[in-house]
């Protein structure tokens, strides 16, 4: 077997997604998964993916009908995950710019 790997740097992405609450905006509701895939290919970090953008859908086909959240909802899929295990906080440990601000 032969592996290729690339080894160039690369631009890292954190999506992060929040609905503000109707009644307790201050409370927060944060689901979240890394999109990464280096150890165990997509099969690691797209099982828990498919299911939070799944839940992510549906909440968002509530609102289409009407229905707020009584907190804040935060969906969040960052990258890097596998790496920067062994490098620096990663996942929950490591807060996106965008994710500590409150709504």
């Amino acid at each position: 077997m032969k592996v290729l790997s690339d080894w160039n740097q690369k631009t890292l992405y954190d999506v992060i997604a929040k609905m503000r609450g109707s009644e307790e905006p201050d409370r927060w509701i944060i689901r979240g998964n890394h999109h990464d895939g280096w150890v165990f290919g997509a099969t690691d970090p797209l099982a828990g993916q498919t299911a939070l953008m799944a839940e992510a859908k549906a909440i968002g086909t509530l609102v289409k009908q009407g229905w707020r959240p009584r907190r804040t909802l935060v969906y969040a899929s960052w990258d890097e995950k596998s790496r920067a295990c062994s490098v620096r906080p990663s996942g929950p440990n490591r807060t996106p710019r965008n994710l500590s601000q409150r709504p």
